[in-house]
């Protein structure tokens, strides 16, 4: 896989239908062994500002000393703009590298999504 073709993954991927809730996120984030499990997390949500809450709060985390992720949506230019830590996009071989891992995890289970509507589930499963 190539950066084209994991942005293509990551951009095609679509679960069947419309379900609300975090179940699909979770089935996808098991089968990649619960990453998240690992990390702290401050999740910003909200109508306006959310990106610039979000630039604040990780300037503010990253000059404590804390290694600082940020996932934000959508991006201006670059796919990579979405995913930081301490400020650097996430570099090309490492979106790569996560999104061929997400692929592969997909294709060896049949509940899993190998064509999504929304990539939001892709995408959040990659910053984990």
């Amino acid at each position: 896989m190539n950066y084209e073709e994991a942005l293509n993954y990551i951009h095609a991927v679509q679960w069947a239908g419309h379900k609300p809730g975090l179940t699909r996120t979770r089935t996808l984030l098991a089968a990649l062994g619960n990453p998240h499990k690992q990390l702290r997390f401050i999740h910003v949500a909200g109508t306006n500002g959310k990106g610039s809450t979000a630039a604040m709060l990780a300037s503010c985390l990253q000059a404590a000393g804390y290694r600082v992720g940020l996932y934000t949506s959508p991006f201006i230019n670059r796919f990579n703009e979405r995913i930081q830590v301490n400020g650097q996009q996430i570099p090309d071989e490492a979106l790569v590298r996560l999104g061929g891992a997400c692929e592969a995890r997909c294709r060896c289970h049949d509940r899993y999504p190998h064509r999504v509507r929304d990539h939001h589930g892709v995408g959040d499963a990659l910053v984990r």
